[in-house]
């Protein structure tokens, strides 16, 4: 009996690894695959330029349309050879002293038509969003930055490790803009401090800007790349402002577990805490690009706790999340600061 229960625990365990490697290998693979783009009308590379591609998922295709260059920009390629197959991976130039974009906007339609298909949920990523300290050997320096507009949405990102400054949305664009200038050569998901994602529901049409900001006597020639897919970020505070609270590593969760109130702070509030345990947590204030506005470590004691929060005189007035990092657990709540 002992055997056939030690068994059976394996067995279910096993399930439950595979079931779970089978639930990541799922999720690492391409939302949505651009290869194969067909120029349909316009000038290759050009403004007003127009692309097909075909079954970028199982009976969708997406037309993209090169809707802008500023000037000193310009566009090699489209989809270059180097990096990942399902990317979009333009090849961008920039005169010296140029800060500027190439823009796209690319639009789902129902395979084999030209009828608009709403996305139930889009996710697209930028990565590789680098740059260059001293570019010219004069202290001038380059940096990358990327813009996507998906009609609102949130941003997801490392908001520990990151390399970017996130703002948005402001008018429904979302920036991720290189602050570090180290530069990550090729097109690679790995360094992922010089990446962001930005995620949305319902959506048909996706504006994209792939951008550099060259304040140096030299040219510059960038390899930029977008992915249409979800990614998992370290440190991230994921859908942080459209999912009300969030767990991880744990199955279950108890709603009593953090809670901030009042909801609608003025100077003070207090963080209410169960804890199952003695130990620490970690308590920050997040505004919506990102931003860690506060952070502090709060002992817990086992049972509820009640910590008063004092720190609010600097925070200016609007919306935040209150996040708590305990056990192996992340939890939010969304809070907003009064004057």
């Amino acid at each position: 009996m002992k055997t056939i229960l030690t068994f059976k625990k394996y067995v279910s365990r096993m399930l439950v690894i595979v079931l779970l490697f089978a639930s990541k290998e799922g999720f690492s693979q391409p939302e949505y695959s651009f290869t194969g783009g067909t120029l349909t009308s316009g000038t290759a590379l050009t403004v007003g330029a127009t692309y097909r591609y075909n079954n970028v998922r199982p009976g969708i295709d997406a037309v993209l349309q090169i809707t802008a260059i500023t000037p000193g920009i310009g566009l090699t390629e489209l989809d270059g050879s180097s990096g990942y197959p399902a990317t979009i991976q333009p090849t961008i130039t920039a005169n010296a002293w140029t800060n500027g974009y190439v823009e796209m906007t690319v639009t789902f339609k129902t395979g084999g038509t030209n009828t608009n298909m709403n996305q139930p949920e889009l996710a697209v990523t930028a990565f590789d969003v680098d740059g260059v300290i001293n570019h010219d050997g004069n202290g001038h320096d380059l940096h990358e930055f990327d813009q996507f507009n998906l009609g609102g949405g949130y941003a997801n990102y490392n908001t520990v490790a990151s390399e970017l400054m996130i703002s948005g949305p402001a008018s429904n664009w979302w920036t991720g803009t290189n602050v570090s200038g180290v530069d990550y050569p090729g097109r690679d998901t790995s360094a992922q401090q010089v990446m962001f994602s930005v995620i949305n529901v319902n959506v048909t049409t996706a504006i994209i800007r792939v951008g550099i900001n060259n304040q140096t006597s030299r040219s510059a020639s960038r390899l930029r790349a977008v992915y249409f897919k979800k990614f998992v970020y370290n440190n991230a505070l994921l859908a942080f402002n459209t999912v009300p609270k969030i767990v991880r590593e744990k199955q279950v969760e108890i709603e009593s577990s953090f809670k901030v109130y009042p909801t609608n702070m003025q100077n003070s509030a207090t963080i209410a805490v169960q804890a199952e345990e003695n130990g620490m947590a970690m308590f920050e204030l997040v505004d919506y690009s990102g931003r860690v506005m506060h952070k502090q470590m709060i002992s817990v004691s086992k049972g509820i706790n009640n910590v008063p929060f004092n720190k609010l005189s600097g925070v200016s007035s609007g919306s935040y999340v209150a996040v708590l990092k305990m056990n192996g657990m992340v939890y939010n709540q969304k809070v907003i600061k009064q004057l």
